[in-house]
């Protein structure tokens, strides 16, 4: 069972982040993204995750 998305976001939004973030969400996968959205996972971490910690 997948954690409803509004909770995600209320969640979210309470969380304090100096450096700032982002929510992703997976609307086509529930615990394995990395298999059942590879494509869009994968993006995710080469063009996203990857180039923001380059700069750091």
């Amino acid at each position: 069972m997948a954690t409803p998305t509004v909770l995600v976001k209320e969640f979210y939004d309470g969380l304090d982040a100096v450096k700032g973030k982002k929510l992703i969400i997976f609307e086509k996968s529930a615990h394995m993204p990395m298999i059942e959205e590879k494509e869009k996972y994968e993006d995710l971490l080469i063009n996203v995750v990857l180039k923001e910690n380059q700069n750091n």
